[in-house]
């Protein structure tokens, strides 16, 4: 995917909310569309709840390019939103099939490994 091209059919703005966290060896980035900000949903069903807090996920905003390189350049990932997890899709790093949606919210964690 070239920047500047749509994440898929997801509406919205192309910005993402971005922040880096190191937690001792590891660093942790989650990459957030900026209109999910700050969600709650859950799945009563299935007891399922994806939350977006703004005291973990608010860091800078970003454009898509800066998005794109972060996915691609990062070992562990948190994808959140529809057009942040459709960027890891088609940037390959994320299966489709491992994508968690509650009431549309979408979410991913990607951890490559070179084991």
């Amino acid at each position: 995917m070239m920047p500047g091209e749509s994440a898929g059919s997801c509406s919205g703005s192309n910005r993402y909310y971005l922040k880096i966290v190191d937690a001792g060896a590891y660093r942790i980035v989650s990459l957030v569309d900026e209109d999910v900000l700050g969600r709650v949903e859950r799945d009563p069903e299935s007891g399922i709840t994806i939350s977006l807090p703004r005291s973990f996920y608010e860091g800078r905003l970003v454009d898509e390019a800066e998005a794109i390189k972060i996915i691609a350049s990062h070992d562990y990932v948190i994808l959140a939103g529809c057009r942040a997890v459709q960027l890891g899709i088609e940037l390959g790093v994320v299966d489709p099939r491992s994508v968690l949606e509650v009431n549309g919210l979408k979410y991913v964690h990607v951890m490559r490994s070179y084991f």
